[in-house]
Protein backbone atom coordinates (compact mmCIF):
# COMPACT_ATOMS: atom_id res chain seq x y z
CA UNK A 1 0.00 0.00 0.00
CA UNK A 2 2.90 2.36 0.71
CA UNK A 3 3.76 2.45 -3.04
CA UNK A 4 0.36 3.97 -3.83
CA UNK A 5 1.26 7.15 -1.97
CA UNK A 6 4.79 7.68 -3.34
CA UNK A 7 3.44 9.88 -6.12
CA UNK A 8 2.44 12.47 -3.54
CA UNK A 9 6.10 13.12 -2.72
CA UNK A 10 6.61 14.79 0.66
CA UNK A 11 2.82 14.79 1.14
CA UNK A 12 2.64 11.01 0.90
CA UNK A 13 2.19 10.48 4.63
CA UNK A 14 -0.60 13.07 4.71
CA UNK A 15 -2.38 11.38 1.81
CA UNK A 16 -1.94 7.99 3.45
CA UNK A 17 -3.47 9.29 6.66
CA UNK A 18 -6.43 10.94 4.92
CA UNK A 19 -7.28 7.85 2.88
CA UNK A 20 -6.86 5.33 5.72
CA UNK A 21 -8.87 7.45 8.12
CA UNK A 22 -11.63 8.20 5.60
CA UNK A 23 -11.24 11.98 5.75
CA UNK A 24 -11.39 12.65 1.98
CA UNK A 25 -15.14 13.29 2.07
CA UNK A 26 -17.40 15.89 3.65
CA UNK A 27 -15.70 15.31 7.02
CA UNK A 28 -12.49 16.91 5.76
CA UNK A 29 -12.97 19.70 8.28
CA UNK A 30 -11.97 17.19 10.97
CA UNK A 31 -8.45 17.19 9.55
CA UNK A 32 -8.20 20.97 9.57
CA UNK A 33 -9.55 21.21 13.10
CA UNK A 34 -7.18 18.51 14.35
CA UNK A 35 -3.98 19.73 12.78
CA UNK A 36 -4.56 23.47 12.50
CA UNK A 37 -5.89 24.40 15.89
CA UNK A 38 -3.23 27.10 16.25
CA UNK A 39 -1.58 25.40 19.22
CA UNK A 40 0.28 22.81 17.16
CA UNK A 41 3.45 23.65 15.28
CA UNK A 42 4.27 22.25 11.83
CA UNK A 43 6.50 19.68 13.56
CA UNK A 44 3.66 18.71 15.88
CA UNK A 45 1.35 18.33 12.90
CA UNK A 46 3.90 16.24 11.04
CA UNK A 47 4.32 13.91 14.04
CA UNK A 48 0.59 13.34 14.33
CA UNK A 49 0.23 12.80 10.60
CA UNK A 50 2.96 10.16 10.66
CA UNK A 51 1.54 8.16 13.56
CA UNK A 52 -1.94 8.32 12.01
CA UNK A 53 -0.34 6.82 8.90
CA UNK A 54 1.05 4.04 11.15
CA UNK A 55 4.62 5.33 10.81
CA UNK A 56 6.72 5.68 13.98
CA UNK A 57 8.92 8.81 13.96
CA UNK A 58 12.45 8.69 15.32
CA UNK A 59 12.73 9.09 19.15
CA UNK A 60 14.40 12.46 18.72
CA UNK A 61 11.72 13.87 16.41
CA UNK A 62 11.39 17.59 17.41
CA UNK A 63 7.98 18.02 18.99
CA UNK A 64 7.37 21.64 20.02
CA UNK A 65 4.20 21.39 22.10
CA UNK A 66 4.20 17.92 23.69
CA UNK A 67 1.20 18.55 25.94
CA UNK A 68 -0.91 19.46 22.92
CA UNK A 69 0.34 16.46 20.99
CA UNK A 70 -0.49 14.20 23.94
CA UNK A 71 -4.00 15.63 24.01
CA UNK A 72 -4.39 14.92 20.28
CA UNK A 73 -3.14 11.33 20.51
CA UNK A 74 -5.43 8.35 20.94
CA UNK A 75 -5.36 6.29 24.12
CA UNK A 76 -4.13 3.22 22.26
CA UNK A 77 -1.15 5.22 20.94
CA UNK A 78 0.42 5.19 24.39
CA UNK A 79 0.87 1.43 24.43
CA UNK A 80 2.54 1.42 21.01
CA UNK A 81 5.87 2.61 19.65
CA UNK A 82 4.38 6.01 18.75
CA UNK A 83 4.86 7.16 22.35
CA UNK A 84 8.62 6.57 22.22
CA UNK A 85 9.60 10.19 21.71
CA UNK A 86 11.97 12.03 24.06
CA UNK A 87 9.82 15.17 24.29
CA UNK A 88 6.62 13.20 24.81
CA UNK A 89 8.09 11.03 27.55
CA UNK A 90 9.59 14.08 29.26
CA UNK A 91 6.16 15.69 29.29
CA UNK A 92 4.47 12.55 30.62
CA UNK A 93 7.10 12.03 33.32
CA UNK A 94 7.04 15.67 34.43
CA UNK A 95 3.39 15.38 35.47
CA UNK A 96 2.73 11.71 36.14
CA UNK A 97 -0.35 12.33 38.26
CA UNK A 98 -2.04 14.17 35.39
CA UNK A 99 -1.05 11.52 32.83
CA UNK A 100 -1.44 8.49 35.07
CA UNK A 101 -3.14 6.22 32.52
CA UNK A 102 -0.84 7.25 29.66
CA UNK A 103 2.26 6.67 31.80
CA UNK A 104 0.97 3.25 32.83
CA UNK A 105 0.47 2.32 29.18
CA UNK A 106 3.97 3.62 28.38
CA UNK A 107 5.59 1.37 30.99
CA UNK A 108 3.46 -1.58 29.94
CA UNK A 109 4.78 -1.16 26.42
CA UNK A 110 8.40 -0.66 27.50
CA UNK A 111 8.36 -3.69 29.80
CA UNK A 112 6.81 -5.99 27.21
CA UNK A 113 8.83 -4.73 24.22
CA UNK A 114 12.06 -3.90 26.05
CA UNK A 115 14.45 -5.46 23.55
CA UNK A 116 12.98 -3.51 20.62
CA UNK A 117 13.25 -0.15 22.42
CA UNK A 118 17.03 0.16 22.42
CA UNK A 119 17.03 3.15 20.05
CA UNK A 120 14.62 5.06 22.27
CA UNK A 121 16.59 4.33 25.44
CA UNK A 122 19.82 5.55 23.83
CA UNK A 123 18.13 8.76 22.72
CA UNK A 124 16.47 9.32 26.09
CA UNK A 125 19.66 8.75 28.10
CA UNK A 126 21.39 11.31 25.89
CA UNK A 127 18.80 14.11 26.11
CA UNK A 128 15.88 13.10 28.36
CA UNK A 129 15.18 15.00 31.59
CA UNK A 130 13.75 12.19 33.73
CA UNK A 131 16.14 9.25 33.24
CA UNK A 132 15.95 8.17 36.89
CA UNK A 133 12.16 8.27 36.91
CA UNK A 134 12.00 6.30 33.66
CA UNK A 135 14.30 3.59 34.99
CA UNK A 136 12.55 3.27 38.36
CA UNK A 137 9.14 3.22 36.68
CA UNK A 138 10.22 0.44 34.38
CA UNK A 139 11.67 -1.57 37.26
CA UNK A 140 8.38 -1.20 39.14
CA UNK A 141 6.46 -2.29 36.03
CA UNK A 142 8.47 -5.50 36.00
CA UNK A 143 7.81 -6.38 39.64
CA UNK A 144 5.82 -9.54 40.32
CA UNK A 145 6.77 -11.08 36.95
CA UNK A 146 9.60 -13.34 35.93
CA UNK A 147 11.75 -10.50 34.61
CA UNK A 148 14.21 -10.34 37.56
CA UNK A 149 17.27 -10.94 35.42
CA UNK A 150 16.08 -8.37 32.91
CA UNK A 151 15.48 -5.88 35.71
CA UNK A 152 19.00 -6.35 37.02
CA UNK A 153 20.49 -6.07 33.54
CA UNK A 154 18.53 -2.88 32.91
CA UNK A 155 19.61 -1.18 36.15
CA UNK A 156 23.20 -2.39 35.70
CA UNK A 157 23.24 -0.87 32.21
CA UNK A 158 22.02 2.40 33.71
CA UNK A 159 23.99 2.20 36.96
CA UNK A 160 25.12 5.84 36.86
CA UNK A 161 21.52 7.06 36.74
CA UNK A 162 20.62 4.76 39.64
CA UNK A 163 23.52 5.89 41.81
CA UNK A 164 22.78 9.55 41.06
CA UNK A 165 19.37 9.24 42.71
CA UNK A 166 18.99 5.87 44.48
CA UNK A 167 16.11 7.08 46.66
CA UNK A 168 13.87 7.31 43.60
CA UNK A 169 14.19 3.54 43.13
CA UNK A 170 12.33 1.06 45.30
CA UNK A 171 15.07 -1.59 45.29
CA UNK A 172 15.79 -3.93 48.19
CA UNK A 173 19.11 -5.46 49.25
CA UNK A 174 18.35 -8.75 47.47
CA UNK A 175 18.16 -6.76 44.24
CA UNK A 176 21.34 -4.86 45.13
CA UNK A 177 23.10 -8.17 45.78
CA UNK A 178 22.20 -9.23 42.24
CA UNK A 179 23.61 -5.94 40.98
CA UNK A 180 26.88 -6.73 42.77
CA UNK A 181 27.03 -10.00 40.83
CA UNK A 182 26.61 -8.17 37.51
CA UNK A 183 29.40 -6.80 35.33
CA UNK A 184 29.53 -3.26 36.64
CA UNK A 185 32.66 -1.37 37.65
CA UNK A 186 34.05 -2.03 41.11
CA UNK A 187 33.65 1.64 42.07
CA UNK A 188 29.91 1.33 41.37
CA UNK A 189 29.78 -1.86 43.44
CA UNK A 190 31.37 -0.04 46.36
CA UNK A 191 28.68 2.66 46.16
CA UNK A 192 25.96 -0.01 46.09
CA UNK A 193 27.41 -1.67 49.21
CA UNK A 194 27.17 1.68 51.02
CA UNK A 195 23.41 1.65 50.32
CA UNK A 196 22.94 -1.80 51.87
CA UNK A 197 22.08 -2.85 55.42
CA UNK A 198 25.35 -4.46 56.47
CA UNK A 199 24.02 -5.38 59.91
CA UNK A 200 22.22 -8.30 58.26
CA UNK A 201 25.48 -9.91 57.08
CA UNK A 202 25.92 -12.15 60.13
CA UNK A 203 23.08 -14.34 58.86
CA UNK A 204 23.99 -14.06 55.18
CA UNK A 205 27.35 -15.79 54.57
CA UNK A 206 27.06 -15.74 50.77
CA UNK A 207 26.41 -11.99 50.76
CA UNK A 208 29.35 -11.49 53.12
CA UNK A 209 31.57 -13.49 50.78
CA UNK A 210 30.45 -11.29 47.89
CA UNK A 211 30.91 -7.97 49.68
CA UNK A 212 34.23 -8.72 51.44
CA UNK A 213 36.49 -8.44 48.36
CA UNK A 214 34.63 -5.32 47.21
CA UNK A 215 35.33 -3.55 50.51
CA UNK A 216 38.91 -4.83 50.50
CA UNK A 217 39.55 -2.84 47.30
CA UNK A 218 38.32 0.39 48.91
CA UNK A 219 38.88 2.59 51.94
CA UNK A 220 37.13 0.60 54.67
CA UNK A 221 36.54 3.76 56.69
CA UNK A 222 33.98 4.91 54.11
CA UNK A 223 31.69 1.99 55.00
CA UNK A 224 29.44 1.76 58.04
CA UNK A 225 31.23 -1.12 59.75
CA UNK A 226 31.31 -2.42 63.30
CA UNK A 227 32.91 -5.46 64.96
CA UNK A 228 30.12 -7.89 64.10
CA UNK A 229 29.97 -6.78 60.46
CA UNK A 230 33.76 -6.86 60.09
CA UNK A 231 33.92 -10.33 61.62
CA UNK A 232 31.28 -11.68 59.22
CA UNK A 233 33.07 -10.16 56.22
CA UNK A 234 36.52 -11.50 57.11
CA UNK A 235 35.29 -14.99 58.03
CA UNK A 236 33.48 -15.46 54.71
CA UNK A 237 35.96 -13.80 52.33
CA UNK A 238 38.19 -15.83 50.04
CA UNK A 239 40.82 -16.56 48.83
CA UNK A 240 43.07 -16.53 51.88
CA UNK A 241 45.25 -13.68 50.57
CA UNK A 242 42.20 -11.42 50.27
CA UNK A 243 40.95 -12.66 53.63
CA UNK A 244 44.17 -11.64 55.43
CA UNK A 245 44.27 -8.31 53.59
CA UNK A 246 40.72 -7.54 54.69
CA UNK A 247 41.47 -8.74 58.23
CA UNK A 248 44.35 -6.27 58.40
CA UNK A 249 42.11 -3.42 57.25
CA UNK A 250 39.16 -4.25 59.51
CA UNK A 251 40.74 -5.46 62.75
CA UNK A 252 40.39 -2.03 64.38
CA UNK A 253 36.60 -2.47 64.34
CA UNK A 254 36.86 -5.69 66.38
CA UNK A 255 37.48 -6.50 70.01
CA UNK A 256 40.30 -8.87 70.92
CA UNK A 257 37.77 -11.64 71.51
CA UNK A 258 36.31 -11.08 68.04
CA UNK A 259 39.81 -11.17 66.55
CA UNK A 260 40.49 -14.50 68.30
CA UNK A 261 37.20 -15.88 66.96
CA UNK A 262 38.19 -14.93 63.42
CA UNK A 263 41.65 -16.50 63.82
CA UNK A 264 40.07 -19.77 65.00
CA UNK A 265 38.04 -19.98 61.79
CA UNK A 266 40.91 -19.27 59.41
CA UNK A 267 42.76 -22.16 57.73
CA UNK A 268 46.02 -23.42 59.19
CA UNK A 269 48.51 -22.09 60.15
CA UNK A 270 46.52 -18.94 61.01
CA UNK A 271 44.06 -20.93 63.14
CA UNK A 272 47.04 -22.04 65.27
CA UNK A 273 47.51 -18.47 66.48
CA UNK A 274 45.98 -18.89 69.96
CA UNK A 275 47.20 -19.52 73.49
CA UNK A 276 49.46 -22.52 73.84
CA UNK A 277 52.97 -23.88 73.34
CA UNK A 278 53.07 -24.03 69.54
CA UNK A 279 55.06 -21.73 67.24
CA UNK A 280 52.94 -21.18 64.12
CA UNK A 281 54.94 -20.39 61.00
CA UNK A 282 53.53 -18.11 58.33
CA UNK A 283 54.69 -17.40 54.81
CA UNK A 284 56.83 -14.28 54.87
CA UNK A 285 54.95 -11.70 52.81
CA UNK A 286 53.86 -8.08 53.45
CA UNK A 287 50.27 -8.92 54.44
CA UNK A 288 51.36 -11.56 56.93
CA UNK A 289 53.93 -9.18 58.36
CA UNK A 290 51.19 -6.57 58.83
CA UNK A 291 49.06 -9.23 60.51
CA UNK A 292 51.61 -10.22 63.15
CA UNK A 293 52.59 -6.59 63.79
CA UNK A 294 49.11 -5.57 64.84
CA UNK A 295 48.48 -8.87 66.66
CA UNK A 296 51.62 -8.11 68.65
CA UNK A 297 50.61 -4.49 69.27
CA UNK A 298 47.26 -5.68 70.64
CA UNK A 299 48.94 -8.30 72.87
CA UNK A 300 47.17 -11.15 71.14
CA UNK A 301 50.55 -12.81 70.48
CA UNK A 302 53.66 -12.63 72.62
CA UNK A 303 56.07 -11.73 69.81
CA UNK A 304 57.14 -12.65 66.31
CA UNK A 305 60.33 -12.98 64.34
CA UNK A 306 61.56 -13.74 60.87
CA UNK A 307 63.18 -17.07 60.27
CA UNK A 308 66.79 -17.94 59.61
CA UNK A 309 68.67 -17.85 56.34
CA UNK A 310 67.51 -21.36 55.53
CA UNK A 311 63.83 -20.79 56.33
CA UNK A 312 62.68 -17.20 55.81
CA UNK A 313 59.22 -17.63 57.32
CA UNK A 314 57.47 -15.72 60.09
CA UNK A 315 57.61 -17.39 63.51
CA UNK A 316 54.74 -16.48 65.85
CA UNK A 317 55.36 -16.78 69.58
CA UNK A 318 52.18 -17.38 71.52
CA UNK A 319 51.06 -16.59 75.02
CA UNK A 320 50.88 -19.82 76.96
CA UNK A 321 47.62 -18.90 78.67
Amino acid sequence: MRDLFEGFGENGELARFLVLEGHLDDTYYQYTSLFHSGRLSPNDNKFLIQIRAFVTPEPGFPIDNPSEVIAAMREEDFRQSYVLNVKLVDSLMSDRSRHLEQVQKLFEFLSSEFESCEGFFEAYYASGSHVGGLISGLVDAWKGSEHRDLQVLFVATNIDAYLADPDSFSLDDDFRENLLRSRIENVAKQEIVKLMDLTALAGLPERSALIGPIINDADVKTFNLDGTIAQSLVEQTSPIATQISLFNKCHSFMTNDEVRQVLSKLPRPFSEIKTGYGIPRLENNPDNQDLVKWLDSRDIISSWSEGSFFSNDIRVNLYRS
